[in-house]
């Protein structure tokens, strides 16, 4: 008697698991399509997925966009309230000078720089051309926050990425 219920149990087990299985299958339709993001006048263009009349982006791509970084664990290390540019890349021939401003000519997008020199300085020419999409970052106890070329002075001291022609990407302005 105990093995005839055993078994009755058994079955009743594996028909409703097998049948529950089944039905609960449903077809997604979905689309894997491409879109833009514009923000600050950049455009970014990544994979979305179109399901149901909504869009669905990682989120890791989101906040990337908005300036945070994600570490390797997938936990948000920061979200920044500024644009930052790429520190300088020595194989792609740029290279990151410090100095002082000695002059601007609002005009023509140049300055003319004091460089400071250490050991490891590469030495550039004193009058630099600033790009017209140069990312400029002042900072000041830790905060930083993008300026215009415009808003630099004569006596700023500064950290210029130029890139491998020598035009000047970003600044970092110490207040």
């Amino acid at each position: 008697m105990n093995k005839r219920f055993f078994l009755l149990i058994l079955t009743v087990i594996i028909l409703t698991s097998t049948t529950s299985i089944v039905f609960s299958q449903q077809k997604l339709d979905f689309i894997l399509e491409k879109i833009s993001i514009k923000q600050n006048d950049k455009t970014r263009e990544m994979e979305a997925i179109s399901y149901n009349n909504s869009i669905y982006v990682p989120l890791a791509n989101i906040i990337e966009i908005i300036g945070g970084e994600i570490n390797k664990e997938g936990s948000l290390l920061e979200v920044k309230d500024y644009v930052d540019f790429k520190e300088a890349d020595p194989l792609k021939g740029e290279i990151f000078v410090y100095g002082t401003i000695e002059k601007i000519k609002y005009d023509t997008r140049t300055i003319l720089v004091n460089q400071h020199m250490d050991d490891n300085s590469i030495e550039i020419f004193p009058k630099v051309n600033i790009k017209n999409d140069v990312i400029i970052i002042a900072e000041r106890k830790n905060k930083r926050m993008n300026i215009d070329f415009e808003d630099l002075k004569v006596g700023d001291s500064v950290g210029l990425v130029l890139d491998k022609d020598g035009f000047v990407r970003g600044i970092l302005l110490k207040i």
